[in-house]
C-alpha cells in the first residue's frame, strides 16, 4: 500500500468503467473525482471519488475545477478503436486544462494487444500528441501473477509523465495458484450445465486464475465456469463489493484492472521520491550509462545573420564571386546583372534574428562550378518521353483539408515556388500537364495534412529516368565519428522547394489551386516528382562539400569538422573530431555552417539547429560519442518493443494472432536491427518470417488475414530480443582494442576438424578433433560452420578475457561459412541454428567476428587443412609466418598500369584515369567529371566505396571509378548502391603484374558507371 506523507503525487483522478480497486492500495493519496459510465455499481462509495461524473461526454474543464497530480484511466476492455483525429476525450480535457493544473502523470491501462495496433496508444501518431502538450511517453506490460497475484491479466502500461524522472520497478514474485480464491462446492450458486471445451484447461491447484469472466477451469469436481465473485476475489476487489454479485458484469470486470497493478505502480512512485530520497533504478532499461558532463560549460551568444547591406564585407564578398562566375560565360554582363537582382532578392529572405523567408531564392555561383548550370538553369526532370497531355482535378477534399491545401499552395505561390508559366520574354505558356493535389493526415497532428503532388497519377513520374541517390546510412555515419567526439544536427526549411525546375519543363508540371483553379507550375522541386530526390542530392553534396573544404581552410580551430553528412530530406549531420574543444571552436563551427546556410541562400533557423553535443538523434537513432562511438535505440523506442516482445512471450503457444499483427511486431523489431551489436538483430528475425510466409501461403492482402500461433524457433528468437532491449547495449562502430587483431584459421574436411588460435600475448594454439560417425551424412557446409562454432568454445574456453572489445578474424576456404557469417542468417535450418549459436558466443565473447574468405592453397600453407586431418603442424612442415601470413592477406594489390589497361580495353572503359591513392587524402574534388581508378585495401574497400559515392553523385554523368580489392571481406559493397556493379574475379598471377601479391587471393572489379538514359523520345 501507498502511504506517502510526501512525494511527487497526493491525489488522483479517475476515468472508466472499473472496480477502481487503486482505492484498495493508494491510501496516501486523495481520489478527488471518478469518471463512470451508468451501471449499478457506480454509486459505490468504494469506487467514488469525492466528486463523481457519470457518462463518457465529461467536461473539458474538470481539471480546472478539480486538478489533481495523477490521472489515471482504464481501457482494459478496448478493442481496437479508431481514436480520434484529435485524439481521445482525457487528451481534450488535458490540452483544455491551464498549465499549473494539469497532471504531472497520466496513467492509461490497455489490453496488452493494444501495442499492436497501427494507430493504438503506443504509437507514434498518440506519442506524438501528448509530447505536444509536455508529457513523455513509457511503456510496458505488467501481468499480476508476476506481482504476487493469482491471476494472469496482462495490461499494457502506459505512462505519460511530465517529470521526467519515470522508473519501472523491477518484480520478481512467482506465480501462485488460484485454489484460495473459488468459492467452496456447497457455497457455490447453481448454475446450467454446459458442455465444456475440449481444450485444456487451467487447473485449480497448479495455475493462477485465467483473467476472463466466466472462464473454464478444472478444480477437484472437474470442469467448470469461474463465477464472478471468484473473479473479482482474484482481482483484489473488497468485501463490500464481492456482496453484489448481480452487479458483477463480464463487462466491468473485464475493464477493471487487479489490485497488483497498482501495487506494483506504487512501487514505481515510490522510485519518484525527492532527490535526497530518491531510490537508484534496478531496471537494465532505465540504468542508462552516465559520464560527467563538461563543468562549467561556456555559454555563447547566438548566431545571427551577417550584414547584407552593400558595401559591407559580406555583399562584397558575393559580388566577387559572382564576378568570377560570370567570366566563364560569353553573355558575363547579362548574367552579372541577374546576378545582381538575384542577391536583392536574396536578401530579403533574413532579418535581424534569422531566416525570415518571402521568395525562395539560390545563390548559383556559390555552388561549385560542376553545379552553376543545375541551380541557374534549374535541374532537369529528365523526361525521356512527353508527359500525357492532360488536365485533371484535384482528389476530392473535405472542409478540414481544402483549407490546409489552400494555406500550403498560398505558401508556396508567396515564396516563388508556384507561378503563372512564363517564357523568358514573360509571355503566358500553356500547362498541358498538371499534378492533381491530395492531402493525407500528418501523424499525431490533428487537423494538419501533408499536401502532395500526385505526379503518380498525372503521368509525369513514368516518363521521368530518375538521377541517382545517395542517403546517408547509419552505419556509415558512425563509422566516421570519433572517440569523445562532438556532432550536430541542422534542419534545412523549404530544401526540395530551393532548387529551381528548368523552363522546358514547367508546361508539365501543372498545379490546379484547390479553391480558385488557377492554374501555375512548379518553378521549384515539386514534391512527389520522382527525379526531385535525385536533383536535390546532387546540389546538396555540392554544397556540403564546398562547406566541408571551406571549413576545414578557412576556419582557425583545433581541429577541424572531419565528416558532413547530408540527408535529402534537409538534414545535415556534422561529427568532430575529440581534440575540438566544446568552447569556442566547437561555437565557431556552429557559427560557420549557419553562415554558408546563408551564403547559399538555404534556410536554416538557428532555433531548429540545437548546439553540437555527445548524444544526438538523428535518422531514427542515438549516435552517442561519449566514448566509442555507439549507435542507440532511443529509449522510446525501446520500450515500446519490450513490451511488444514481452506480450508476445506471455501469449500461450495456443494463441491464434493475426498475420498482419505479426507483421506490425517483426516490422518494429526490423527497424531496430541497425542499432543492435553487429545487426545480430537480423539473424534473430529469420524464424518471425518465417511464420509470416510460410510456404504455400497466399500472396498479398490475403495471407495477413489470416491466422497463425507463435513457432518455438520465433519464441526462441523473441527472447533473444527481450534479453537485448532490456539492455543499454548498442553497437559500437568499433571495439575499444580494435588495433588487437585475433587471427584464427580452421577447417573442417569430411571426417575431422581442426584449427590454431591466434589469443593476444600466447604462443599459437593448435587444435584437433574428428567428428562422431552421426556426424558423416552432414553436408560439408555444416562442418565448415560448426569448426568456426569450435574455434569461438576453444577461445572461451581457454581466454575470454583476452579478445573482449577486440575483432576476432576467422580464415576459411568455404564460402557459405563466409557469406552467413557475414549475413547472420541462412535458409538453411540446421545452418541457421548453427549461426545463432555462433552470434550468441560472439556476444558472450563481447568482440567483432569478422569472416575472411582465402582460397585453400592458403589453408594448406598456413596448417589448418593438415590439422583437420589429424596432423600436427611442425616447424619442417613447409608454412609461412603466422604473422606474415595474416599481414599478407589484408595487403592491398598494387597498382599497375598493365593490369588497369587490360580492364579497360576489355570493358571499353576511358583511356584516361586519375590513380586515386588510398593512403592519401581523399577530395571529392578530383573525383568528379574523371575515371579514377582504387586498389585500397579490403577493410579500407567499403569506405572508399562510399566516398566515392558522395562524390560520384554530383556528376554521375561525367564520373566514374573502378575498384580492385581483393575478396576477403564478404560481401563489403552489397546494399551500398545498385550502380556498383561486379565487373570480374581474377586471380592476381593470371597476369604479368610488376609486384605480386605474397598469397593467390583473388581480387575482385567493382564499376561505378557514369549514368546514363536514353534519348528524348
Amino acid at each position: 500500500m501507498l502511504a506517502l506523507q510526501q512525494g511527487p503525487y497526493t491525489s488522483y483522478g479517475t476515468c472508466g468503467d472499473s472496480l477502481n480497486l487503486m482505492s484498495e492500495t493508494w491510501h496516501g493519496l486523495e481520489h478527488i473525482f471518478s469518471i463512470h459510465g451508468p451501471h449499478p455499481l457506480s454509486t459505490s462509495p468504494a469506487i467514488q471519488g469525492r466528486y463523481h461524473y457519470v457518462g463518457p461526454r465529461h467536461s473539458l474543464q474538470l481539471l480546472n475545477h478539480h486538478p489533481v497530480d495523477l490521472l489515471l484511466i482504464e481501457c482494459g476492455r478496448w478493442q481496437c478503436p479508431r481514436p480520434p483525429l484529435d485524439g481521445q476525450r482525457w487528451e481534450l480535457m488535458i490540452h483544455a486544462t491551464a498549465l499549473d493544473s494539469r497532471p504531472k502523470t497520466v496513467i492509461e491501462i490497455w489490453p496488452p494487444n493494444s501495442l499492436l495496433w497501427e494507430l493504438g496508444p503506443s504509437g507514434k501518431a498518440s506519442r506524438v500528441r501528448w509530447e505536444s502538450l509536455g508529457y513523455t511517453s513509457k511503456m510496458k506490460v505488467i501481468d499480476p501473477q508476476h506481482c504476487g497475484g493469482a491471476i494472469v491479466q496482462p495490461r499494457a502500461i502506459i505512462v505519460r509523465h511530465s517529470l521526467d524522472n519515470w522508473v519501472w520497478a523491477p518484480y520478481l514474485s512467482a506465480a501462485r495458484p488460484m485454489q484460495n480464491l473459488l468459492i467452496p462446492k456447497g457455497l457455490r450458486p447453481r448454475r446450467k450445465p454446459v458442455q465444456p471445451p475440449s481444450s485444456d484447461l487451467p487447473s485449480f491447484d497448479r495455475d493462477p486464475m485465467p483473467g476472463k469472466p466466466s472462464a473454464w477451469i478444472v478444480d477437484v469436481d472437474g470442469p467448470r465456469q469461474l463465477f464472478p465473485t471468484e473473479t473479482a476475489k482474484a482481482l483484489g476487489a473488497p468485501k463490500s463489493l464481492l456482496n453484489s454479485q448481480d452487479h458483477l458484469t463480464p463487462k466491468l470486470l473485464s475493464n477493471s484492472s487487479s489490485i497488483f497493478h497498482f501495487e506494483y505502480l506504487s512501487q514505481c512512485f515510490l522510485l519518484q521520491l525527492s532527490e535526497h530520497q530518491l531510490v537508484a533504478p534496478t531496471s537494465a532499461i532505465d540504468a542508462a550509462p552516465s559520464l560527467d558532463s563538461p563543468a562549467d560549460e561556456e555559454v555563447f551568444p547566438e548566431w545571427r545573420p551577417p550584414d547584407m547591406s552593400p558595401g559591407g564585407a559580406w555583399h562584397t564578398a558575393r559580388l566577387e564571386r559572382l564576378r568570377f562566375a560570370c567570366s566563364h560565360y560569353d553573355n558575363s554582363d547579362e548574367l552579372f546583372q541577374q546576378g545582381l537582382d538575384l542577391l536583392a532578392i536574396h536578401r530579403q529572405n533574413y532579418d535581424d534574428t534569422g531566416p525570415a523567408p518571402k521568395r525562395l531564392q539560390l545563390l548559383w555561383w556559390e555552388f561549385p562550378q560542376s553545379s552553376w548550370d543545375d541551380v541557374r538553369l534549374g535541374g532537369s526532370m529528365n523526361f525521356l518521353t512527353k508527359p500525357r497531355h492532360q488536365i485533371l482535378p484535384n482528389a476530392s477534399m473535405n472542409a478540414d483539408e481544402l483549407k490546409v491545401a489552400e494555406e500550403f499552395v498560398d505558401e508556396l505561390i508567396a515564396l516563388g515556388v508556384l507561378r503563372p508559366p512564363t517564357d523568358p520574354h514573360g509571355d503566358p505558356v500553356d500547362i498541358v500537364t498538371n499534378a492533381p493535389l491530395f492531402t493525407v493526415p500528418k501523424p499525431g497532428q490533428p487537423g494538419q495534412y501533408r499536401c502532395i503532388a500526385n505526379m503518380l497519377k498525372g503521368g509525369q513520374n513514368e516518363s521521368v529516368g530518375s538521377d541517382p541517390v545517395i542517403l546517408p546510412r547509419a552505419s556509415h555515419i558512425i563509422d566516421e565519428m570519433y572517440y569523445g567526439g562532438f556532432s550536430a544536427v541542422y534542419d534545412f526549411s523549404k530544401y526540395f522547394y530551393n532548387f529551381p525546375t528548368r523552363a522546358e519543363d514547367r508546361p508539365y508540371l501543372g498545379l490546379l489551386h484547390p479553391v480558385t483553379l488557377e492554374m501555375f507550375a512548379y518553378y521549384g522541386l515539386p514534391m512527389g516528382g520522382s527525379n526531385s530526390p535525385g536533383v536535390a542530392c546532387r546540389g546538396g553534396e555540392a554544397s556540403r562539400t564546398t562547406a566541408a573544404t571551406t571549413l576545414a581552410r578557412d576556419m582557425d580551430i583545433t581541429s577541424p569538422i572531419t565528416k558532413v553528412s547530408w540527408s535529402n530530406c534537409g538534414a545535415l549531420s556534422m561529427t568532430s573530431s575529440s581534440t575540438l574543444p566544446i568552447g569556442g571552436s566547437l561555437h565557431l563551427a556552429r557559427m560557420f555552417f549557419l553562415d554558408v546556410a546563408c551564403q547559399f541562400g538555404f534556410l536554416c533557423h538557428p532555433t531548429k539547429c540545437p548546439p553540437p553535443g555527445q548524444q544526438v538523434k538523428f535518422i531514427g537513432f542515438e549516435f552517442d560519442t561519449r566514448l566509442f562511438p555507439t549507435l542507440r535505440i532511443p529509449l522510446a523506442k525501446r520500450e515500446r518493443s519490450l513490451a511488444v516482445v514481452e506480450y508476445l512471450l506471455a501469449s500461450p503457444s495456443s494463441q491464434l494472432f493475426s498475420r498482419l499483427s505479426l507483421a506490425v511486431s517483426t516490422g518494429i523489431l526490423q527497424s531496430l536491427v541497425d542499432g543492435t551489436p553487429n545487426r545480430l538483430g537480423n539473424t534473430y528475425l529469420r524464424a518471425q518470417y518465417d511464420d509470416l510466409h510460410p510456404p504455400g501461403a497466399p500472396l498479398g492482402l490475403a495471407a495477413y488475414c489470416t491466422k497463425t500461433t507463435i513457432s518455438p524457433a520465433a519464441r526462441k528468437e523473441l527472447r533473444w530480443w527481450e534479453s537485448f532491449l532490456k539492455s543499454t547495449r548498442g553497437r559500437p562502430s568499433r571495439m575499444l582494442r580494435s588495433a588487437t587483431l585475433v587471427p584464427n584459421w580452421g577447417d573442417g574436411s569430411g571426417t575431422g576438424t581442426g584449427g590454431t588460435l591466434g589469443l593476444p600475448d600466447r604462443p599459437l594454439k593448435m587444435w584437433q578433433g574428428q567428428w562422431s560417425p552421426v556426424v558423416y551424412r552432414f553436408s560439408s557446409n555444416w562442418k565448415e560452420l560448426k569448426t568456426l562454432h569450435l574455434t569461438l568454445l576453444h577461445i572461451r574456453d581457454t581466454d575470454c578475457a583476452s579478445v573482449r572489445a577486440t575483432t576476432v578474424f576467422y580464415f576459411t576456404d568455404n564460402s557459405t561459412t563466409y557469406w552467413i557469417g557475414q549475413s547472420g542468417s541462412s535458409s538453411v535450418p540446421a545452418l541457421h541454428s548453427l549461426i545463432s549459436s555462433i552470434k550468441l558466443l560472439e556476444l558472450e565473447l563481447g568482440c567483432h567476428l569478422q569472416v575472411i574468405h582465402v582460397p585453400g592453397v592458403v589453408m594448406i600453407l598456413q596448417g589448418s587443412d593438415a590439422l583437420s586431418r589429424g596432423v600436427w603442424i611442425t616447424p619442417f612442415q613447409d608454412t609461412m609466418d603466422q604473422r606474415a601470413l595474416t599481414a599478407a592477406v589484408f595487403a592491398p594489390l598494387c597498382p599497375d598500369h598493365s593490369l588497369i589497361q587490360h580492364f579497360i580495353s576489355q570493358f571499353q572503359l576511358p583511356l584516361d584515369y586519375f590513380l586515386q591513392e588510398w593512403d592519401t587524402e581523399w577530395l571529392a574534388t578530383p573525383l568528379l567529371d574523371t575515371f579514377s581508378v582504387w586498389f585500397p585495401p579490403p577493410e579500407l574497400a567499403r569506405q572508399a566505396i562510399v566516398f566515392m559515392l558522395s562524390a560520384w553523385v554530383q556528376g554521375p554523368r561525367t564520373s566514374s571509378a573502378l575498384f580492385f580489392v581483393p575478396r576477403v571481406v564478404p560481401g563489403f559493397w552489397f546494399g551500398l548502391s545498385r550502380h556498383i556493379r561486379e565487373l570480374a574475379l581474377f586471380q592476381p598471377r593470371d597476369f604479368p603484374l610488376a609486384s605480386q601479391p605474397v598469397l593467390p587471393i583473388p581480387t575482385i572489379v567493382l564499376y561505378l558507371a557514369p549514368h546514363m538514359f536514353p534519348p528524348f523520345r
